[in-house]
């Protein structure tokens, strides 16, 4: 699915068949000629003309290797991207196509039980995806508020000069470890961890530093488990 209008839709296909016929596909011991036929099929609802060498208001294109000079010669290699746009002309077009367009327009759609279904799944997961980013975005606030909370308290206690030089970096490593156990209860995959860690406390601490907060943090839950 493809929300936003690009000139590089022809790459970003391009890359989906590398990516399939290199990782997903083609496995160690074969050889290409075991390459099944592959459609990669891109939703836009947006008019995608932008990334054509022309305007063309047709809702579905099919793409396929062909000789510049003769048309109808096509080069038998399996492969067909297939660009679906929902504000395009559906003028003949089955009507499971204009429902889809409709599902993908955000428009009501009754046409049989399975695009019921699809529709109601996909209000589901949009509403589960806020709850989980407005959760993400409370754990962060909490965490930055508590930090800097925690860094007051130990610059309170130092020197003008050395305390707000220590009180700005207790601020920072207790800001950081609670950014890393909030982040702990959304995800366990250390990417994530380290690039929301890093996003935040990227200009104060080295990558090495950020990856041995977080592997402090795995350790401390798993001692108080």
């Amino acid at each position: 699915m493809q929300t936003s209008p690009s000139k590089y839709l022809g790459h970003r296909l391009r890359y989906y068949q590398s990516t399939i016929d290199g990782a997903k596909v083609l496995k160690p011991g074969h050889d290409y000629s075991e390459l099944p036929d592959t459609f990669i099929i891109l939703l836009c609802s947006f008019d995608p003309s932008e990334a054509f060498s022309r305007v063309d208001n047709r809702a579905v294109h099919f793409f396929k290797t062909i000789d510049t000079k003769d048309h109808a010669l096509e080069l038998n290699g399996g492969a067909t991207k297939v660009i679906i746009n929902s504000k395009g002309d559906f003028t003949g077009e089955s009507e499971e196509l204009k429902e889809l367009a409709k599902l993908m327009n955000n428009e009501e759609v009754s046409l049989n039980e399975h695009f019921i279904w699809v529709q109601k799944r996909i209000k589901e997961l949009n509403q589960d995806r806020r709850s989980d980013i407005m959760d993400y975005e409370m754990k962060i606030m909490d965490a930055r508020i508590s930090g800097r909370e925690d860094g007051e308290k130990v610059g309170e206690k130092r020197g003008k000069e050395i305390g707000e030089k220590i009180g700005k970096e207790a601020e920072r490593r207790a800001g950081i470890k609670r950014l890393i156990i909030a982040m702990m209860e959304i995800s366990t995959d250390d990417r994530i961890i380290f690039n929301a860690a890093k996003k935040q406390y990227g200009e104060y601490f080295s990558d090495g530093e950020l990856k041995q907060f977080i592997a402090e943090a795995k350790n401390d839950s798993l001692q108080e488990a």
